[in-house]
């Protein structure tokens, strides 16, 4: 993704370069529609976390793969304890696109951000 910007005051061209990186996952998503009621009687659901539920039997483990430590936990009620898992559904079947390197250029040239902005205030 790029901008290009051209003042009327000055001869020079100021041009921005965003690079788009796709996102794809292959893993379930968080159903942010799940509700269940366990066995108890309580009601679970998503609403920016899982207000009725609380982490348990946390147990940190090293991993070869990544060469990484992760978290491995479940989810009980915080009521009765029983053990939850929230709804997932399928990923989405297309890419997100997010923000990776940025490019600052003035007459086409590459220039630090400092130096680009200094450009824009200097005319």
């Amino acid at each position: 993704m790029s901008t290009k910007m051209k003042t009327t005051d000055t001869p020079r061209v100021f041009e921005v370069i965003r690079e788009a990186i796709p996102v794809t996952s292959l893993s379930p998503v968080r159903d942010e529609q799940w509700k269940y009621t366990d066995n108890q009687g309580h009601k679970h659901y998503w609403d920016d976390g899982y207000p009725t539920l609380k982490r348990s039997n946390e147990e940190e483990y090293y991993c070869y793969e990544c060469a990484d430590t992760h978290e491995d936990y479940s989810l009980v009620c915080v009521f009765c304890d029983e053990e939850i898992t929230p709804g997932t559904k399928p990923p989405p079947n297309y890419s997100r696109f997010v923000t990776g390197m940025v490019r600052y250029l003035v007459d086409g040239e590459d220039v630090s951000e400092e130096e680009y902005r200094s450009y824009l205030n200097d005319g």
